[in-house]
């Protein structure tokens, strides 16, 4: 019963850093997904920025047309404290249009979530504006 129970544990131990990827990589995903679809829903441009130190993902967007982003236009989002991210470009801004198009300097990203001791996956956001997840690089 001891073996058992001890396999057990160290399935679950060395299942956790693939969990902490699937987690980040998800809300990566859908935070990209929610600003492209308030871009479009609102006529108006959105902010992205993408921290890949302190591993967090900031949107902005002008709602007042002001031209200044206040403190109720802008959030950031932690993606995970267990992961380390990198970005396969050198933009580390871009934003997303009200047609929904992704415009950066780099052309697209390529986000790389990853963690000791298990696979990397990747987030691409192409200039189309589509956002995908994936297991393997697509470019």
């Amino acid at each position: 019963m001891g073996l058992v129970a001890l396999g057990a544990t160290l399935s679950f131990r060395t299942r956790i850093p693939s969990y902490r990827i699937q987690d980040a990589t998800d809300r990566l995903q859908a935070q990209l997904r929610a600003s492209r679809v308030h871009a479009t829903s609102h006529a108006r441009q959105i902010g992205v920025s993408l921290n890949v130190t302190s591993r967090t993902l900031r949107t902005e967007i002008d709602m007042s047309g002001n031209g200044i982003i206040e403190s109720n236009e802008a959030a950031t989002v932690q993606l995970s404290d267990a992961t380390s991210l990198g970005l396969a470009c050198n933009a580390t801004s871009g934003v997303f249009t009200a047609g929904g198009e992704f415009m950066t300097s780099g052309g697209y990203w390529r986000i790389v979530v990853s963690h000791a001791g298990a696979k990397p996956q990747y987030v691409y956001v192409f200039q189309s504006g589509h956002v995908q997840a994936s297991e393997v690089t697509l470019d």
